[in-house]
Parts: structure tokens; sequence; C-alpha cells
């Protein structure tokens, strides 16, 4: 256990970010659900604008703990090509994993803009803020779904992540803050002390705080 709690990572990464704080220039990028209560403490902490993305993990329904890949709420798609044949996976039920999640994706984009707009991203410094990073899919296609859209610099900001998925974002982003970098990634939950679920309504509850702080 490294972390007592999301909140607890929170202050110890917003501490690596005081270059930004107060910067017009800069959005805290929260992936929904695990960012979230982490963005909640960056944004308070360097009074800068928030902004939530979702990503849908692709499974196997024979291997669920595994993922074949990951789509963003911009419609970027990324397959792990080699998994995916290993396990024999047809092209016929990756493609409806992906239009499934292309609607599911789209309502939850919907549901959060009604509470907080989407912030333009051209010429800004990103920091995208998730609670950790395992193979680093999820990140991967959240920094795909950015490289078009003019951001000036982009930081990722994790309070733990896999050693080898953190020396290959490092080649691919302008800086990472990651606290504990550690080659046996173990479940999650095993370096917070406290790790709950976030269901939907506390994700929505969130984003009201986040839309509270932009309107302040």
């Amino acid at each position: 256990m490294l972390f007592k709690d999301r909140e607890d990572a929170a202050k110890q990464i917003a501490a690596c970010l005081e270059d930004y704080k107060n910067s017009d220039d800069a959005v805290i990028v929260a992936i929904a659900k695990g960012g979230l209560p982490l963005a909640t403490v960056i944004t308070k902490e360097l009074q800068i604008s928030p902004s939530v993305t979702f990503v849908h993990k692709i499974i196997s329904e024979s291997h669920p703990q595994v993922a074949l890949g990951a789509i963003s709420d911009t419609g970027v798609v990324m397959l792990n090509d080699h998994l995916i044949e290993l396990l024999g996976i047809s092209p016929r039920y990756i493609d409806a994993q992906i239009e499934a999640a292309k609607v599911s994706l789209e309502s939850s984009k919907e549901e959060i803009a009604k509470i907080l707009p989407p912030v333009d991203l051209q010429n800004k410094s990103v920091i995208i803020v998730d609670d950790g990073i395992a193979t680093g899919i999820t990140m991967k296609v959240v920094i795909a779904s950015l490289v078009g859209q003019g951001c000036k610099k982009i930081i990722v900001a994790t309070p733990v992540g896999s050693l080898e998925t953190i020396r290959f974002l490092e080649k691919h982003v302008d800086e990472v803050i990651c606290l504990h970098k550690t080659q046996y990634f173990h479940s999650l939950d095993h370096f917070y002390k406290s790790f709950p679920s976030i269901d939907p309504e506390e994700m929505i509850q969130i984003v009201l705080g986040f839309s509270a702080l932009t309107s302040a």
C-alpha cells in the first residue's frame, strides 16, 4: 500500500504540477471513472480548468480480465492484434464490441456535456489524469485522441504505473509524472488503502463539482 486513497495520491501529484498553477493555458483531462476523484483535488489545488474523457475497453467473454483493445469517446480505436489472434477472437466479435462501445461512449459524452461543456484543447498544456496505469491501453488511446487536437503539450499524471508502460509513454508525450513505477504491477487496489469503486451517481456529482469550479 502506497496511498491512503485517491485524494492522498492526487495531493502528491498536484505538488508535482505547481508550474501549472493558475495557468489559463493548462487543462486537466480526467479519465473516467478512476481519474475523476484525483482531478477534483488537482483542479482545486492548481485552479485550472477540468475536462472529462471516456474510454471503453474491449474485452473477451472468455477472458474478461484481459483487454483486447480500447476505444476513446472521439472514436479512436486501438486493438491488440497479437492477443486477438492468439485467443482466436473473430473479427465479427470485435466489430460488434466496437459498435456497442461507440453507442455507450456517445451516451456518456452527451450526458456529461450537459453539465460540463467540452474544453477547446488547442494550444493548451493538457494533463491527463488517471488513478493508475497497467498495460496502458486506456492512456494510449486517450493520447492518440489528443494528438489531432492541437495541444501545446501532453502530460501524463498518475500515482502508480507499470515500469514498462511508463517508459513507453515517456517516449510519446512531453512529460510523465508517475509517483511510483513498479516492475511487478499487481491489481490497482493493491496500491491504495482505500480504493472504492465509483458509481454513476458519484461520477455525476464529481462533474457537477467541476462545473461549479469553472463557473466560480
